[in-house]
């Protein structure tokens, strides 16, 4: 935004110019990935009607936030079932 841009700009010195850069940097990302997140959501599981379009990311096979998070959580399954058998 403009504002962020004005902080930036009138940032005195560089290092006090590098905290306001990694400071936007982690917000924009951050916000980038609550973005990405929501509309991997709602493709998956809005009505057509409400998002004004047929969600197909599933069907195309792309690698959704959904994805990615659902394949996380079994990653972490398998390894504690693989821990518990260890013990046994």
């Amino acid at each position: 935004s403009t504002a962020l841009a004005i902080m930036f700009m009138s940032s005195k010195g560089e290092q006090k110019k590098k905290e306001v850069y990694d400071a936007v940097r982690d917000l924009v990302i951050e916000m980038g990935t609550y973005f990405q997140a929501r509309d991997d959501y709602m493709d998956c599981y809005a009505a057509p009607e409400k998002l004004g379009k047929v969600g197909t990311d599933i069907i195309d096979r792309k690698c959704t936030w959904l994805f990615t998070k659902a394949y996380h959580d079994v990653l972490l399954q398998q390894q504690r079932q693989q821990q518990k058998q260890r013990r046994l």
